[in-house]
């Protein structure tokens, strides 16, 4: 049964959907453009967090106007773009196997 699963699992990650998703992965991992951005925003978050604690409207209101930007070009990206396409593709996937485990 173990090696029917580790079968399975292989078979899976061969999977075109799979595939791209890992692709995409990847990339973004290794595009410096996009770690700068995500950098960015987690700065940012934590920044707003801090202003908030001490009651500094202004700059709240101001790291939020540049979180909006950075978010912007993030989501923009065609990687990003890709990578939550096929991200969406690999979940559904796991839903349906999940479903056919579950009721079988």
């Amino acid at each position: 049964m173990k090696q029917d699963a580790h079968k399975l699992n292989q078979k899976i990650k061969q999977l075109e959907e799979v595939q791209a998703y890992l692709k995409y992965k990847e990339m973004i991992l290794k595009d410096e453009k996009l770690q700068f951005l995500l950098k960015n925003i987690q700065d940012l978050q934590k920044e707003m967090k801090t202003s908030l604690k001490v009651g500094n409207k202004m700059k709240y209101e101001q790291c939020q106007k540049e979180l909006e930007n950075y978010r912007q070009q993030f989501n923009e990206n065609p990687i990003i773009q890709n990578y939550l396409h096929y991200k969406n593709e690999v979940q559904n996937l796991i839903e349906m196997l999940s479903k056919i485990f579950y009721f079988e």
